[in-house]
């Protein structure tokens, strides 16, 4: 289910973006250990880490971009340098900053922070969504309204060419009549009538 996806990116984002804090950091030579096993042990933390974060990599800059935050930039070189404009990835600068200016480690963290500020909104959308009746009911009739459709596939043929025919047509809306004067029957609001049929349209 999309809500259990949407918690699962979450889960996923704030372990990455904890990763690369660190990671940051350590690139940034801000180890503070002293004592040579303990240097040992963070250098091969740090390994493993930088292995994390590339294998997660493609599955964060998928998730920012499919919540459309702002993670992919245009990097321009200097006027007096020359050279082509570089696309660069804020995610993909955590391991690989190589654009015509370093991208700093805030703005990559801020990237990060605002693509798990999207996550957060999608989880609670899909939450709200998930305990709405309306919108369980609306599935079922959905569910109901393909059924022939469903039964013409079953039968060896392309439902799809017989949806978009205007036989098609003519039995969705003879459908769609039905379940409305079904549902008014049972007294649902027109408010609620016109939001079960725009999902029913869509």
């Amino acid at each position: 289910m999309i809500y259990f996806s949407a918690k699962s990116d979450l889960a996923f984002l704030q372990g990455f973006k904890s990763d690369a804090e660190t990671f940051l950091r350590a690139e940034g030579g801000e180890i503070r250990a002293t004592d040579v096993n303990r240097i040992n042990e963070e250098f091969v933390q740090h390994q493993q880490r930088r292995q994390r974060l590339a294998r997660g990599t493609p599955r964060a800059k998928r998730i920012a971009r499919s919540l459309g935050a702002p993670v992919d930039l245009v990097s321009y070189p200097a006027p007096a340098v020359g050279g082509p404009i570089v696309r660069v990835n804020t995610i993909d600068a955590i391991l690989v900053n190589d654009g015509h200016e370093r991208i700093p480690n805030k703005r990559i963290l801020d990237a990060l922070e605002q693509a798990l500020g999207e996550c957060q909104e999608q989880v609670r959308k899909e939450f709200l969504q998930l305990v709405n009746p309306l919108y369980w009911f609306s599935r079922v009739i959905r569910l109901i309204l393909r059924l022939p459709f469903l039964a013409l596939e079953t039968a060896g043929f392309r439902p799809e060419t017989f949806e978009k025919s205007l036989a098609g047509k003519f039995v969705r809306l003879i459908e769609i009549l039905t379940m409305t004067a079904g549902l008014l029957y049972l007294g649902f609001t027109r408010v609620e009538l016109k939001e079960l049929v725009s999902r029913w349209l869509q």
